[in-house]
């Protein structure tokens, strides 16, 4: 299981971008019988939520 947590969208993307990411995208299925994403909103997810 990973957890991440991104700033915003573009941190999110910057991320997805870095050649170590894009390499291990590529290379985890051999490793896994199946993958789930779930995206969670800020909410629900880790942190305080903007504007308290």
């Amino acid at each position: 299981m990973f957890y991440e947590l991104h700033q915003d969208e573009d941190a999110f993307e910057e991320h997805g971008s870095r050649d170590y990411v894009r390499r291990f995208l590529a290379e985890r299925e051999q490793y896994l019988s199946g993958t789930e994403v779930d995206r969670l909103g800020l909410v629900s997810g880790k942190g305080v939520p903007l504007g308290r």
